[in-house]
């Protein structure tokens, strides 16, 4: 069978979150070799999504509840090949039960984001290893990229000053993702640099009684001319060139793409240890780590960043900037993705 005759069959949830990026990014590139269909499950009935299924030759899942949807279609899969990717942190997901090795039993390869959670795969699930095989996500160059031009136009869009230092946290509102507590570490910082921020939100709320819980902070704090609140858009790429550095917040991040863009954009990065990206990323070489949820170590790392000379600054944002070209490119990305579907065939 020649390759563009294969049909793929790539189920994706709706929405703007980094699987749903994944799962773009797929269909966008493997359009070029495959006879691919991305389709947003979500939207879907039972009764369509198998009719979807039944017409591939591959079935790409970016959401682990599909499965369930395809139940009736699993056991006349006959030469259909089946790959999961694996977005979520899955730390309280215990599937070990009849039901699920059933499941997965038809499932032909799990595709973790990173080795964190092929760990917990391996040790709440029954899957064997050889089923396992882990991709870390890649980043496009194209479209995440450093522009004074951007930058200066977006600032002065948002009425942001040159000597403004910007902390941008690109993230849907929600309990999950942890805003407060960039607030709260704001907050200790002193006098002399808390003048001087401002604080970005760029995304949806998506929990409204969190979002009422931030404003209150803000508040509270006597922030309000410190921070800006953006609804997520396609240009996200206008909001990194806008922040001096990103700051992850999130308590639980399975992978956290928002750390690839923002060193491809060539930010300062601020991320949690506990996050998946953390694998790949060095402490004082190519960002700042702190303990997740640490409100006093994300402070500190705040005021180490803010007190760092600006040739220490541009040594780390090259490093990672080369890091990112050299192994976290959506080209390799795609690479290692059509390999595999090669070897599942």
């Amino acid at each position: 069978m020649y390759p563009k005759r294969i049909k793929i069959a790539n189920f994706t949830p709706s929405g703007k979150g980094g699987a749903e990026v994944v799962a773009y990014q797929i269909h966008q590139h493997l359009s070029e070799t495959f006879n691919i269909k991305t389709i947003e499950g979500d939207k879907l009935s039972i009764q369509d999504m198998i009719r979807e299924f039944l017409g591939a030759d591959v079935i790409i899942t970016h959401k682990n509840s599909f499965i369930k949807k395809f139940l009736p279609a699993l056991f006349v899969k006959r030469n259909r090949k089946i790959i999961m990717f694996q977005h979520f942190s899955l730390t309280k997901s215990k599937k070990k039960d009849i039901y699920h090795k059933i499941i997965y039993s038809k499932v032909d390869l799990f595709i973790p984001m990173c080795k964190s959670i092929e760990q917990r795969i391996k040790e709440n699930w029954s899957i064997p290893p050889e089923k396992i095989k882990t991709i870390y996500p890649g980043v496009d160059t194209e479209k995440f990229f450093p522009s004074e031009i951007i930058r200066y136009k977006k600032r002065k869009e948002l009425g942001i000053k040159t000597e403004d230092i910007v902390l941008g946290v690109i993230a849907k509102i929600t309990e999950k993702k942890n805003q407060e507590i960039i607030l709260k570490a704001v907050c200790e910082l002193p006098s002399k640099f808390k003048e001087r921020i401002k604080i970005l939100f760029v995304g949806n709320v998506e929990d409204q009684k969190y979002y009422e819980k931030i404003k209150r902070y803000i508040r509270e704090f006597n922030l309000e001319n410190s921070v800006i609140f953006q609804n997520f858009t396609d240009r996200i790429n206008d909001f990194y060139n806008t922040c001096d550095s990103a700051v992850i917040t999130s308590k639980e991040e399975a992978f956290g793409l928002v750390a690839l863009e923002a060193l491809a954009t060539e930010k300062f990065l601020i991320a949690p240890k506990d996050a998946g990206v953390s694998e790949i990323l060095e402490d004082k070489k190519d960002s700042l780590i702190y303990k997740t949820n640490n409100l006093k170590d994300l402070s500190e790392k705040i005021k180490t960043f803010l007190e760092m000379g600006k040739d220490e600054k541009e040594r780390m944002i090259r490093y990672g900037k080369e890091k990112i070209i050299s192994n976290f490119s959506v080209k390799r990305f795609i690479e290692d993705v059509k390999n595999t579907i090669f070897e599942i065939l």
